[in-house]
């Protein structure tokens, strides 16, 4: 059996071998050329392997930067759309209420149009035109409706007219009366 004190025994002899191992001088400067490339290649390694180390932190850095903006630019792109959307209704409201305001200016027009002695059961108006029924009392009153409803060019020609005397009272007639757009 053999024991080793490591602290008071020498190297043992692989390592002495080498460490007292005499290079011949015609291979002693071939081998610091190769010494000294082989140190050289292993500094480039080491300061390759840095720089690549620090490049690829670097693009970790900016994909997790372009994942945050593609998602904000997701979330965007949704805000955009749901605006859209709003916009239209909005804009779809207030044609609404301005068309609103718009028929009803047209239906006080045509009611201030209206003699005496003539009553109305059914009123229409549009951007387009309007349609009316109702009674007259004689054909004075009629006659007196369809001046005014030409003399007004707010109210726009009459087109189509039908007149008849009312079924339930032959003393009265019942009209219908509709225009296009006035001129």
């Amino acid at each position: 059996m053999m024991r080793f004190d490591f602290l008071h025994d020498g190297a043992p002899q692989a390592i002495d071998a080498i460490r007292t191992a005499k290079l011949p001088r015609r291979f002693q400067g071939v081998a610091a050329a190769y010494a000294a490339l082989l140190a050289a290649a292993l500094a480039a390694w080491g300061l390759e392997s840095w720089r690549l180390h620090g490049a690829l932190e670097q693009l970790g850095r900016a994909q997790a930067r372009f994942e945050a903006s593609r998602v904000a630019a997701a979330a965007s792109a949704e805000q955009i759309a749901r605006l859209e959307v709003l916009v239209a209704e909005d804009r779809e409201l207030r044609r609404i209420r301005t068309s609103g305001a718009g028929i009803a200016e047209r239906l006080a027009t045509l009611g201030n149009l209206f003699p005496r002695h003539v009553s109305v059961s059914y009123m229409r108006a549009a951007a387009g035109g309007y349609a009316l029924q109702g009674r007259a009392a004689d054909l004075v009153s009629f006659d007196r409706l369809l001046e005014n409803l030409v003399a007004d060019h707010r109210a726009g020609q009459p087109q189509t007219i039908d007149l008849k005397r009312d079924a339930r009272d032959r003393t009265r007639l019942t009209f219908d009366v509709a225009a296009g757009e006035g001129s």
